[in-house]
């Protein structure tokens, strides 16, 4: 069982704005209501019930863990899309190794360095003048996507 909390406390009204007072659309020229909400106080008694962390959650329905999507629709499984295989079971990390501190291994041959760092990367001028919202399908380097690879990999740190 996990570990339930509650945690009360006295908040700002955020109809009222702690005024408790409220002023809307029916209120003119100078006139305002008691706030329903905070009943005129100024203040909303706010109860949290929480489960305090102990420890990860386990999960039985994940075989592979991925650093980030890129955009990209994921599986466990390899796929064939229009006769090019994508190999997901080369990308990231078994859900046993990342539950051990595995770090997820970047897919390649789907997305760049660009779109697998978050964009942080100091990538050659290229990719920063075409990447387009997250996505590079249009990129000119996309047939070349391996230098761009080993661009990565051989980065100054």
């Amino acid at each position: 069982m996990k570990n339930e909390k509650v945690f009360e406390v006295d908040i700002e009204c955020q109809k009222c704005n702690g005024t408790g007072l409220y002023v809307g659309a029916a209120e003119r020229d100078g006139a305002a209501v008691v706030c329903r909400t905070c009943k005129g106080t100024g203040k909303y008694h706010h109860k949290f019930t929480y489960t305090e962390f102990t420890n990860r959650t386990p999960r039985d329905d994940v075989e592979r863990v991925f650093k980030t999507s890129c955009g990209y629709v994921h599986t466990a499984k390899d796929v064939v899309a229009e006769g090019k295989t994508i190999e997901f079971s080369k990308g990231g990390v078994s859900y046993s190794e990342w539950l051990a501190g595995g770090d997820p291994k970047p897919l390649k041959n789907l997305y760049c360095p660009l779109q697998f760092t978050g964009q942080s990367w100091k990538s050659p001028i290229h990719c920063r003048d075409n990447f387009f919202c997250g996505m590079i399908p249009d990129c000119p380097a996309r047939s070349r996507m391996a230098e761009c690879w080993e661009l990565y990999e051989n980065r100054e740190q």
